[in-house]
């Protein structure tokens, strides 16, 4: 019974979705129409005249000066990057001034729930739980959502963690190596049941260690969860407590729901956080190379949004029992 009223609850949020899409957004879309056509031909025109320049500079060299070495393929290498750069730059700023209209429709679909203009990321607290661990040097925030859905407070944000390493050689030139670490979005839950303790969930690795002082590896009796998940904690009893077998079951399932295999999860500081390396950009809208209006990346974005909220219910965070 419990199961159908939620599943009802949620038809009759999409249903109030498309109602407020119709009315409230596709008519201030329309707006943004003729912006949109002069930016695609804009970024177009760049990208053609870019191509050329940079294929008639690499053919003048080889059949006039009849060399390509690093003296020329890094200056036309940095180039390219700063073309794509300044391409994305014009593709962000559309998709903003688009998201600030309509997100807070699309937000108002999901109880107390709002898109952050200017947002802000605690990277320390990503840290500190054992959910970044590798060395990164710089972070991209995208889009942050805050509020509370059932009663439970929460966040996500959409972060990338990058490491980006200058190298210099002989024989390659100098280069930009750029390593993804983390790209994807955190969605950190406040517990409704109380612990102390530091879990943390990761993928199934060969080394069984983490660099956080007090935690140590933890084996659990399933069996199939360990091949999947790596447990590490300073409270073993405490941790099997909230590591239940419908939990253990539930972050399996999330692999198939989010498309990917890089999921990991903390308890930390009376909140559960769970990190989902998805490596694509979520929440997208305002592609230039789609109608203003089209309602099917709209609707995507919905799902999207729909598919995080709904880790309250898939956890079962708003009752005040064991996971």
């Amino acid at each position: 019974m419990e199961n159908m009223n939620k599943i009802e609850t949620y038809r009759k949020m999409r249903s109030d979705f498309y109602k407020k899409f119709k009315n409230n957004c596709a008519p201030v879309l329309q707006n943004f129409e003729s912006e949109r056509i002069r930016l695609k031909n804009i970024v177009t025109a760049i990208g053609i005249i870019s191509v050329i320049a940079i294929t008639a500079s690499i053919g003048y060299f080889i059949l006039f000066a009849g060399i390509i070495d690093n003296v020329i393929i890094t200056p036309i290498v940095i180039i390219s990057g700063l073309i794509a750069a300044g391409i994305n730059h014009f593709c962000k700023t559309f998709e903003r001034k688009i998201k600030k209209r309509i997100m807070p429709v699309v937000c108002g679909c999901f109880e107390n729930l709002k898109w952050v203009e200017n947002p802000y990321v605690d990277h320390t607290l990503h840290e500190k739980s054992g959910l970044i661990s590798e060395y990164y040097n710089k972070i991209a925030v995208d889009d942050v959502f805050e509020g509370t859905f059932r009663e439970v407070p929460m966040n996500i944000e959409e972060v990338e963690y990058t490491r980006v390493e200058s190298r210099t050689s002989a024989r390659s030139g100098y280069r930009e190596e750029k390593t993804t670490v983390f790209k994807g979005i955190f969605v950190t839950l406040q517990m409704n049941k109380n612990f102390n303790s530091h879990t943390l969930v990761k993928q199934n690795a060969i080394l069984k260690n983490v660099n956080i002082s007090g935690l140590r590896h933890t084996t659990l009796e399933d069996v199939q969860f360990e091949k999947q998940f790596d447990v590490f904690t300073n409270d073993e009893v405490e941790a099997r407590y909230l590591l239940t077998p419908s939990f253990m079951e539930r972050l399996s399932d999330m692999r198939r729901t989010f498309s990917t295999s890089r999921i990991s999860c903390a308890f930390f500081q009376n909140r559960f956080i769970i990190a989902l390396d998805t490596r694509r950009d979520m929440f997208k809208l305002g592609s230039l190379f789609k109608k203003a209006d089209d309602t099917k990346q709209f609707f995507q974005l919905y799902e999207e949004i729909e598919a995080v909220v709904k880790l309250i219910d898939h956890f079962k965070l708003d009752q005040k029992i064991g996971l």
